[in-house]
């Protein structure tokens, strides 16, 4: 399982596939625009992104 909150983590994915890695950045990009790249992602407006593996 992985845990990402941020754009700046991205190359923890690197290993998944490619449309996968697109699709976690996008959402990625998303939250760090909307919320701020120094949010906690355990309160407020905070939020992350789980990857589950097979």
């Amino acid at each position: 399982m992985l845990e990402l909150s941020y754009l700046k983590e991205r190359e923890e994915v690197r290993f998944l596939q490619k449309e996968v890695q697109e699709t976690i950045q996008g959402i990625l990009q998303i939250l760090d625009t909307q919320y701020g790249a120094d949010r906690n992602k355990y309160e407020g407006d905070g939020a992350y992104v789980i990857a589950l593996e097979e």
